[in-house]
């Protein structure tokens, strides 16, 4: 741009030489004057917008960089940028070795140690339905090295009246597993082979039938389902996950719910029947057992799993814990393990959206609210 206003610069001079001469002196001093005053204020006025321009952009473009590298700096900060872990971390599990959530948190702890370079335990802390275990991570330093690993039992323990907390009471850091549905199994011995049957069985032999499950626990609530639709059962405490399984083996008890790692073996031999999955949709593993809803029962309880922190952790080592579970259920291993020995798919979910899903199950509690206080 600068060039060519000079070459024009240069150019009028010439024409205008040219005219003084032809012209005569004194006529063209003055037009030569007017022309070249007006075309030095042309080039000065261009020249200082050009200038101006080129400034502006300048600076924008600096601006623009500046805020890019703000930008990008802020973004480091916001991925979780932290020398944590620096020791072993302790995941919490507030049942004995052998159920579903003692089963996934190991899983998750082989894995875990690989991405984060220590050591990655799980502590069994039975008792009190999970309310043990929940309340020593509670209580533990919010240092990153104390993580809860629970379900919505928690929530039944709070309407139950066995704590004065929720899920508030932590920093949640995401959901790791998606249960398939608890299985409704009965010993072969007792002779029925669908909700149907049992139900009529239940009516023939009122009050006969022992369900075990465990106060506190998703079974229980789906145990509550059935009083509710006219099953005449009893509800007996079986114990956990591996205790209701031995009681029904043994015959201490006729029918119970749990998860499908934990019956699968007795299915395959024939010891226990399956009469229904308790969840929204049938499972993929097992598609040949229908769903209670199926069968025009409405019992169901989908199983979520979850971790989460001591209140006030840092949010930096949440992020990065969430983001190595992340990891791991994208691991082809773990993906085949679960599957294989668990028939079950990997699961992961944010904070935000677990905090989510958690708040729908805690409204769907509240039709039992009143049964599990009485």
């Amino acid at each position: 741009m600068m060039k060519k206003l000079v070459a024009f610069f240069v150019a009028t001079c010439v024409v205008l030489s040219l005219t003084a001469c032809s012209s005569g002196q004194n006529n063209g001093t003055s037009t030569a004057k007017g022309v070249s005053t007006a075309t030095t204020k042309a080039v000065s006025t261009s020249t200082t917008k050009a200038v101006s321009t080129a400034t502006t952009k300048a600076v924008s473009t600096t601006k623009a960089a500046d805020t890019t590298a703000k930008a990008a700096g802020t973004t480091s900060k916001a991925a979780g940028k932290t020398d944590w872990p620096k020791q072993p971390i302790t995941i919490v599990v507030g049942y004995t070795a052998g159920g579903d959530l003692d089963i996934n948190a190991r899983e998750y702890a082989e894995k875990l140690k690989k991405i984060l370079n220590v050591d990655v335990v799980v502590s069994n802390v039975a008792g009190a339905s999970g309310t043990t275990a929940a309340t020593q991570v509670k209580g533990a330093k919010a240092d990153g090295y104390t993580i809860l690993y629970h379900q919505p039992a928690l929530m039944i323990s709070q309407l139950q009246g066995l704590t004065d907390y929720g899920l508030e009471a932590y920093d949640l850091c995401c959901m790791a597993a998606e249960l398939p549905g608890d299985i409704l199994c009965v010993n072969k011995s007792l002779g029925v082979k669908n909700m149907k049957e049992l139900y009529e069985y239940c009516e023939k032999n009122p009050g006969k039938v022992k369900l075990a499950a465990s106060a506190g626990t998703m079974n229980y609530i789906q145990a509550l389902q059935m009083k509710k639709l006219g099953f005449n059962l009893n509800i007996v405490d079986g114990g956990n996950a591996t205790e209701r399984v031995a009681n029904l083996l043994g015959g201490h008890v006729d029918a119970i719910l749990n998860s499908y790692a934990t019956v699968k073996d007795y299915l395959t031999t024939g010891d226990f029947i399956a009469i229904a999955t308790a969840s929204t949709n049938r499972a993929d593993a097992y598609k040949d057992i229908p769903t209670a809803k199926e069968q025009n029962y409405n019992v169901y309880f989908d199983k979520y799993h979850y971790f989460a922190f001591p209140k006030g952790t840092d949010p930096a080592i949440i992020e990065k814990f969430s983001q190595a579970c992340k990891q791991v259920t994208e691991d082809s291993g773990y993906i085949s393990d679960l599957w294989d020995k668990w028939g079950q798919k990997p699961c992961w979910m944010n904070a935000t959206d677990t905090k989510k899903t958690m708040d729908e199950t805690w409204k769907m509690l509240q039709d039992y609210a009143s049964d599990l206080k009485g």
